[in-house]
Formats: C-alpha cells, structure tokens, sequence
C-alpha cells in the first residue's frame, strides 16, 4: 500500500425530510424541495492504525433531537472489521452532539480535539 491511507465514511443516522430552511443559513428561496441530512463518522486505516474522526451520537440523543443512529456509529465499526475497543486514536472535529457523543464506548490512547491555528 506504500504510503496510502484507506478513507471509509461511516453513514450512521439520516434525518428526514428537512426543508433547505432547515440546512442552509442562507437558502435559495426558489428551492423549496425536500432534502435530507446524513451524519457520518470516518475510519481512516493504514501504516498498522485505524484512526477514527468523530465518534457521532450517542445511544438515545437522536429521540429527543431527530435524528436515529442505526446503526450506532461505534457498532458500525465492526463492519470493516474494528472493534470499538481497539480504536485508540480518535479525531474529534468538533463538539457538537452528533460529533463528539459516543466517547464512552472507547478508549483511546490519544483523543485530539482539532482547533483552527492562526
């Protein structure tokens, strides 16, 4: 594989129907179609690491907020052949519940939390 990494998104709850009102702060006010919002996760492999970027929701949060996960993100893991268990570098893009929320079922080693430099 050389230097290459392998990139998976990781679909893990669909929010549907949204209205472009509800996905752009800025919408097209001739665009009135329905729409839907996917929320991924992300497995990146390669040089003997599986680096995971966001953790997504937590079991139970979309109930009260929208969306499902199904399957749980950390449980979708197990897909490509990685148990929770073993992700010991995560990548938290941001804070937001649907981003940073299953934290518990892991265990990292090293958890980064990325922050624009200026």
């Amino acid at each position: 594989m050389g230097n290459a990494y392998e990139i998976y998104a990781l679909r893990y709850a669909i929010m549907s129907p949204r209205t472009p009102h509800l996905n752009f702060l800025v919408p097209d006010p001739h665009e009135t179609t329905a729409q839907d919002l996917d929320y991924f996760v992300w497995l990146i492999r390669g040089h003997g690491r599986e680096i995971l970027v966001d953790t997504g929701l937590q079991r139970g949060r979309g109930q009260t907020s929208g969306p499902q996960a199904d399957p749980q993100p950390v449980d979708a893991l197990e897909g490509f052949g990685v148990k929770a268990s073993t992700i010991k570098d995560i990548i938290v893009t941001h804070l937001h519940y649907d981003h940073a929320g299953n934290l518990d079922p892991l265990s990292p080693t090293r958890a980064s939390i990325c922050r624009i430099a200026k």
